[in-house]
């Protein structure tokens, strides 16, 4: 039972961390867009 537990935990907080790398990976594409797009006006 323990181990089950420990792998189900062990999914979540992998999941979170991939969504965490993945949302900013995204913010910091935004923001590099944004003043590419700044800079060309």
């Amino acid at each position: 039972m323990y181990t089950v537990i420990d792998v189900e935990a062990g999914k979540s907080a992998y999941v979170q961390y991939v969504i965490t790398v993945v949302a900013a990976d995204i913010n910091n594409a935004i923001r590099f867009n944004l003043l590419k797009d700044n800079r060309q006006q």
